[in-house]
């Protein structure tokens, strides 16, 4: 049975079959159109005249797609009206795009289903596909629309990173004509911004910074391996909170700030993410938890997606590891190695073995076949029969027990048994029993005292207990041969001496241990320190680079207002990331002069010449004998 419906445009009759739906909600199911394959029919089960309304609205004002130019649909919109063929003419549904060979977004975050969908998705794909689904964003918003429900199941992908925005009629549509706004009624608990939780949706006006909360998020999992934002390990006390109460209490575990949460232990680390792009996600879940508008537009997501792709290297061990330029070593082949061998971007050759989807648990070591060498009787009743209850733990005895030797049929010699009643025979005498012999006088040995002054004096000089420890024990052990055979005494003083000597000896050979442990430990941590500063000053400076060869192209094409504004904003960010890193390498080592350097380059640039100058009179304080720094910083100041 099909179901007839007017096309608006054309007045084409559709023949629409039911029974071959393609997806199906609640509130409606999405159907193939005979003869157009590149459109579907999405119909209502119960049509009213909002619906209708809200249509009109976006073929009135569509947004412009992004990927429009590559031939690629990025937003779902409705092309056109299905009306029912009576007379009537009712609005049933409409035409939209068709979206065949994609995916829904999480296939490719979540590192499992990736592995078995798209195993060579890379994390420059990835990337990709962030940048991608913010620039669809950023279109929407463009035209005055919210999405409202920003979630994971209304977007697909496909295996070359582009994206596709589906369910677009639930989005948030203001009619400019009749001032009305139409609402989207839902919304996902772990994608809804702070200020939100718990609110009755369909009575609340979104803005775009209510989306940009739930693009950041799903911008985080797909950067950070299907990690929440704000899961982690709870610290406090009590059971977890879940997610929407971490939300509405702004306990980011990644922040500067303090939350009663720690990263979760197979979470990929924070500092995978390009530095430009953990600074727009503290701005949206930290700064934007208290200020909303403080949330970094689609646009600006664009321009720091883009400076993170462009940053990517490629590992020398595979590669399908990409990672960031400010790393020093490839974080995807220790994250494998963590986890037993499953790679989360598998090679070309681990894939075409399927040796991607082998299971990372090796196999248990199978166990003997039950009842070899046992006389075959159940479990239940053999631990009944011993008295313990079924499924209580029996530890297995240690070593075998030997039976017990035959007894031998032997009497026992009863004349041993009973007491002896013989006497002397008369006229003989028992024999003489010896007197017993005086016992030798000990003689008291000065050795082990000797030895003992020698081993405490030595306590008291801890300085010297390296040579002063052998010596000791040495005239220790000679204290202790000296007394061979004299009073008890002399023999405790002397094991005393030696027992004290092994004691000076043993601290002495382990203080040096521990000592030369620190001196390494901290030779580790001032090692650490030096590249860390460096990282960071290589960091400021190519930041800051790159907005000196961006004014300069600034100045010299021809640019939409738009186009400024946001290459303005993008120069800002990259700007305050500059200073961000100069900060923190002046905060690992205050003496770093290039630091000093690039903190005020970046200072003058975004025009803060109060700032700048303050940056360079604290450097030039900081190193007044330096003749090097100080016209560098001077120079700046001109």
């Amino acid at each position: 049975m099909t179901m007839q419906v007017l096309r608006q445009t054309t007045g084409a009759l559709l023949k629409l079959d039911p029974h071959a739906l393609l997806g199906a909600g609640g509130e409606a199911g999405v159907m193939p159109v005979p003869d157009e394959e590149e459109l579907v029919a999405k119909v209502y089960r119960r049509p009213t005249e909002s619906h209708a309304r809200k249509l009109a609205s976006m073929l009135a004002n569509p947004p412009d797609d992004p990927m429009a130019k590559q031939g690629h649909v990025s937003i779902a919109w409705p092309l056109d009206l299905l009306r029912t063929p009576d007379a009537n003419r009712w609005v049933i549904g409409f035409l939209m795009p068709r979206a065949p060979g994609r995916r829904p977004l999480l296939e490719f975050y979540n590192p499992g289903k990736r592995r078995q969908v798209c195993p060579l998705f890379s994390y420059q794909y990835l990337h990709r596909t962030a940048r991608n689904l913010a620039a669809a964003v950023g279109a929407i918003h463009a035209r005055g629309y919210v999405i409202g429900d920003v979630n994971e199941s209304n977007i697909l992908v496909t295996d070359t990173a582009l994206v596709t925005l589906v369910d677009t009629d639930s989005f948030q549509v203001p009619d400019h004509q009749t001032g009305v706004v139409y609402r989207c009624p839902v919304g996902k608990p772990e994608f809804t911004p702070p200020e939100l939780q718990g609110k009755t949706f369909r009575d609340i006006d979104r803005a775009p910074e209510h989306d940009l909360f739930g693009l950041a998020v799903l911008l985080f999992q797909l950067l950070m391996e299907g990690t929440h934002p704000y899961a982690g390990v709870y610290t406090g006390e009590g059971e977890p909170p879940p997610v929407e109460a971490r939300i509405r209490a702004g306990h980011f575990p990644y922040g500067p700030g303090s939350t009663p949460y720690r990263p979760a232990p197979l979470a990929p680390p924070y500092v995978l993410l390009a530095p430009e792009l953990r600074h727009l996600f503290e701005r949206c879940f930290v700064t934007g938890h208290a200020d909303p508008a403080a949330r970094p537009s689609a646009d600006l997501w664009v321009n720091a997606l883009q400076l993170a792709e462009n940053a990517l290297v490629t590992c020398d061990a595979s590669e399908q590891h990409r990672f960031g330029r400010h790393l020093s070593t490839c974080p995807w082949c220790e994250r494998a190695t963590r986890l037993r061998g499953r790679d989360p971007f598998p090679s070309r050759e681990a894939v075409g073995q399927g040796l991607h989807l082998a299971s990372a648990v090796p196999n248990q070591t199978a166990l003997p076949s039950a009842g070899a060498g046992i006389p075959s009787r159940p479990v239940a009743a053999t631990v009944s029969a011993a008295g313990v209850s079924p499924g209580a733990s029996i530890s297995p005895p240690t070593s075998p027990v030997a039976s017990p030797p035959p007894r031998q049929a032997t009497a026992p010699a009863r004349a041993s048994a009973q007491p002896s009643t013989m006497r002397p025979s008369p006229g003989v005498s028992p024999p003489p029993v010896a007197a017993p012999a005086e016992f030798e006088r000990e003689v008291f040995s000065p050795w082990g005292a000797v030895a003992l002054a020698i081993a405490l004096g030595a306590l008291a000089l801890p300085q010297f207990h390296l040579w002063l420890g052998p010596l000791v024990l040495v005239l220790a052990v000679v204290g202790w041969f000296l007394t061979a055979g004299a009073a008890a005494a002399s023999r405790g003083l002397a094991l005393g001496a030696l027992l004290v000597g092994m004691g000076v000896t043993g601290n002495a050979v382990y203080s040096q241990v521990i000592v030369r442990q620190q001196q390494e430990r901290l030779a580790r941590a001032d090692r650490q320190r030096r590249a860390e500063v460096a990282a960071e000053v290589t960091a400021a400076e190519r930041l800051v680079d790159e907005v000196t060869a961006g004014i300069e192209r600034f100045k010299n094409e021809e640019l939409t207002e738009r186009e400024a504004e946001a290459i303005r904003e993008s120069l800002r960010v990259k700007l305050e990331t500059a200073v961000q890193h100069a900060d923190r390498a002046l905060a690992r080592d205050p003496r770093s002069e290039q630091a000093w350097v690039q903190k005020a380059r970046a200072l003058r640039l975004s025009g803060d010449a109060g700032a700048a100058r303050a940056a360079v009179n604290q450097g030039l304080m900081r190193f007044p004998e330096s003749t090097g720094l100080k016209e560098q910083l001077t120079l700046l100041l001109e």
